[in-house]
């Protein structure tokens, strides 16, 4: 009749409609794309390897013909048949940094680039108990991103070495184990701390690190040191806590309770800096900064709140975890001729918790206030 709609079954299209696949109770399977697809299982297989040669056409032809059947390949099946997990082992046992999350996400979706997966190492007691639980899920790499406790990272990293495991040092080195590492210019974010408090007339000085001498704390505070010794200033006050708020607050409560207390100090890290702000602020009743200034280290998020507003320098994470990932790729080829040691240098973030510089813009010099740069040692 005129005027009367057409009634549509509500079907899609035959070339829009999922093709059938046998035995529809099943998910599909690598032979259902290569059927499918027109290719060989092996070509399916080729397709999904990131590394795999295999040509663009045929890539695209197994990857739409995988879309339609809403195929997933089975990861542990293809460990199985190219003898490769495609996971790299992360140690990191501080996590309680909050700049971590923030590194583990940049390696996650750098290694998703490369095919590869983050699985990260549980508590382990024993190098030898890290070793064996790194070859029972046949990890083709390990990443070790905070050497605390320094003597367990130290001997996991040895062990590794011996094995012949594929890995990459992040923001520390062993100087006595020859393994491949990238690293924040530490010893020149010390260097940077000490010219923006000298430039803003300091006389007294303080650096609080952490427990054990890591490579990243040693050289912030070496850097610290050496460059007011450079400039003619006394030499700072140096305290030791746990690398954590609480153990900032109870460092900067005692450190601001002498007689001499200091009027600058750098913390070796954002969440010892946090603690002693607190300390000074609530602790104390000192202004900040006209009574003290505070430095931290990493520029983690809360860094950067209002309430905060620490002046820090920058972790150059995307940098870092760049050199780390291609580091890593060259190991796990077999293609490192040495043991390459990176050093990215940071950047200087001026906020509220540091004195402006007299007659100048409330930064540090310009000569100091540099962006990110690469250099190896």
């Amino acid at each position: 009749m005129p005027g009367k709609p057409k009634q549509t079954s509500g079907r899609p299209k035959a070339a829009d409609a999922d093709p059938p696949v046998a035995g529809r109770g099943r998910p599909p399977t690598s032979y259902d794309v290569a059927h499918l697809a027109g290719v060989s299982q092996s070509t399916v297989s080729r397709a999904f390897a990131a590394e795999a040669p295999i040509s663009p056409p045929f890539r695209k032809k197994v990857l739409e013909a995988a879309r339609r059947l809403h195929y997933r390949p089975n990861a542990a099946a293809r460990s199985l048949t190219t003898n490769r997990s495609g996971v790299v082992a992360f140690f990191v046992p501080n996590i309680g940094n909050p700049i971590y999350p923030s590194v583990l996400e940049q390696f996650s979706q750098r290694l998703r680039a490369m095919d590869r997966q983050i699985l990260l190492l549980p508590p382990v007691q024993t190098a030898d108990e890290a070793l064996m639980w790194l070859t029972q899920y046949r990890v083709e790499g390990l990443v070790i991103t905070a050497a605390s406790p320094l003597a367990l990272s130290k001997a996991i990293a040895r062990k590794c070495v011996g094995a012949g495991v594929p890995l990459v040092l992040f923001n520390r080195y062993f100087a006595d184990i020859p393994v491949a590492s990238v690293s924040c210019d530490n010893a020149l974010g010390g260097a940077l701390a000490a010219e923006t408090l000298l430039a803003a007339r300091h006389r007294r000085f303080a650096f609080i690190g952490g427990p054990e001498p890591t490579s990243a704390d040693a050289d912030r505070c070496a850097g610290f040191v050496a460059r007011l010794r450079e400039r003619g200033a006394p030499p700072p006050l140096i305290e030791k806590t746990m690398f954590s708020y609480a153990g900032g607050h109870a460092a900067g409560l005692a450190l601001l309770a002498r007689r001499d207390r200091p009027d600058a100090i750098f913390c070796a890290n954002d969440l010892i800096a946090l603690g002693v702000l607190d300390a000074a602020r609530y602790g104390h009743r000192l202004k900040v900064p006209r009574d003290v200034s505070i430095m931290g280290f990493d520029d983690v998020p809360m860094a950067a709140w209002a309430g905060n507003a620490l002046t820090t320098v920058r972790l150059p994470v995307e940098e870092m975890v760049e050199r780390a990932v291609e580091l890593l790729g060259r190991a796990m080829a077999e293609r490192q001729e040495k043991a390459e040691v990176v050093r990215i240098a940071g950047e200087l973030f001026v906020r509220s918790t540091t004195r402006a510089v007299p007659g100048g813009s409330g930064r540090a010099p310009a000569l100091f206030a540099v962006g990110p740069r690469r250099a190896n040692s």
